[in-house]
């Protein structure tokens, strides 16, 4: 089975450069050294986004696990 609605997939900006790529924040540095040393660079981000929507369209769901809504405890 292929992971439903994976066209409406997003990966903000904001998410790829000011957390997985920011070498200025001490707690998420060591993230942003992993990738860069992929070849991601700020500049080129969307690249970034992309290569972690692929996987999604790619591939077959494996395993479903029920989870409760975000919040919710």
């Amino acid at each position: 089975m292929k992971l439903q609605n994976v066209g409406k997939a997003e990966v903000p900006k904001s998410k790829v450069v000011n957390y997985l790529l920011d070498l200025t924040n001490e707690n998420d540095k060591t993230k942003a050294r992993f990738f860069l040393a992929f070849g991601f660079t700020v500049d080129a981000w969307e690249v970034m986004a992309q290569a972690l929507k692929n996987p999604a369209s790619s591939h077959k769901v494996t395993k479903i696990e029920d989870r409760p809504p975000s919040g919710v405890h």
